[in-house]
């Protein structure tokens, strides 16, 4: 019975696998990461979550934006060459002290990967973190 459970929890927490990133942008520590949906579910069906906490951003002026390449030669990385059209969302100010997420699906950007990363733009600053590579399907 023991293992019964014990391999359940497993395998809910293998459900979702995430990588933390902690960076600084306009001299403020950002959080974010990205969950990557089970291997279980059909490759018309992955998703990913790009979840971010900007708990510690000090200025209300700030506009913030999650930009999103869907990339057409997944091979290259974040060294892409051929892509689609850039996907910009911008993070609500009124969001910008809670954690917020967004979930991207394979299915709708037509692409089995992209690349993003966080983007501010404001009167004193404009900066960006680097660009972070996400793929919707498994090497094998």
């Amino acid at each position: 019975m023991k293992k019964i459970i014990f391999i359940s929890q497993l395998f809910l927490f293998s459900l979702f696998v995430s990588a933390q990133e902690s960076l600084s942008i306009c001299d403020t520590k950002i959080d974010f990461n990205i969950e990557k949906c089970s291997d279980q579910i059909s490759n018309g069906e992955k998703f990913a979550i790009i979840n971010w906490n900007f708990a510690e951003i000090k200025s209300n002026n700030l506009e913030l934006f999650l930009e999103i390449i869907p990339i057409k030669d997944c091979f290259n990385t974040t060294q892409a060459q051929r892509f689609k059209e850039l996907i910009s969302f911008k993070i609500d100010n009124n969001n910008l002290k809670n954690t917020d997420k967004i979930k991207v699906f394979h299915k709708e950007m037509i692409s089995k990967c992209f690349k993003y990363r966080f983007r501010t733009n404001s009167s004193n600053c404009n900066d960006a973190t680097p660009w972070f590579f996400h793929s919707f399907i498994d090497k094998k």
